[in-house]
């Protein structure tokens, strides 16, 4: 998917787990709603990896599960609008109460 991403296209992949064996440390409290502009922006070793950047949200829902979101966008600088498109997809998940 990450190798046919247009450029104005937008990819958003989330995992939500409950770790019953062991409890991460450093790991931030979250809530709903999720803000793309609190996102860590880095590099990843896949397709395009070195052309397309990789904005993560890693965190933990409290009493709930840990979550790990990634964003892709089909261009190095995202626009404006491809921005205001990902937060409003963003800002409309239903978070499960519990996993």
């Amino acid at each position: 998917m990450i190798e046919a991403l247009p450029p104005d296209g937008i990819i958003m992949a989330v995992l939500q787990y409950v770790d019953t064996c062991r409890q991460l440390k450093g790991i931030p409290a979250l809530g709903p709603p999720l803000d793309l502009a609190k996102a860590t922006r880095s590099g990843f070793p896949g397709p395009r990896g070195d052309e397309l950047p990789l904005y993560r949200i890693l965190g933990r829902f409290a009493g709930r599960y840990e979550l790990d979101l990634w964003v892709f966008f089909g261009r190095r600088h995202p626009t404006p609008a491809q921005r205001a498109a990902a937060q409003r997809e963003l800002s409309g998940v239903r978070w499960p109460a519990s996993l």
